[in-house]
């Protein structure tokens, strides 16, 4: 097996110039590129955006004892329908990926809802 070419920075990875700070967290520029990305075709939104979702909302019911592809609705009934309609495992696919994400002002319903979790 081969090794994985080193990943190389990009200009979001940059340090500001003239900006003393710390450098951002290579996980919070990667989930921001997410959510541009998400805003621009569907393929974004569900291969990209639905699967980070899912994996903090599943951790955040568990800690309430839900599971998030049981059978109850409680995961359902937490979330609301905004939420829920993203994160549901039956989601279908989309059937054009080009077609338009989701908009931003819908995400940012999403990351309210699991807020609230």
């Amino acid at each position: 097996m081969g090794a994985l070419p080193r990943e190389r920075p990009t200009r979001l990875d940059a340090p500001r110039s003239g900006s003393s700070r710390r450098p951002r967290p290579r996980e919070l520029v990667k989930l921001e590129r997410t959510v541009g990305l998400s805003t621009e075709t569907a393929f974004d939104a569900y291969y990209r955006l639905r699967p980070a979702v899912r994996e903090v909302v599943a951790s955040r019911l568990r800690l309430r004892g839900i599971d998030l592809d049981g059978p109850s609705r409680q995961a359902e009934a937490l979330l609301g329908s905004e939420a829920w309609d993203l994160v549901r495992g039956d989601r279908p696919r989309p059937r054009n990926h080009d077609a338009p994400g989701l908009p931003l002002d819908r995400i940012e319903a999403v990351v309210v809802a699991v807020e609230e979790l």
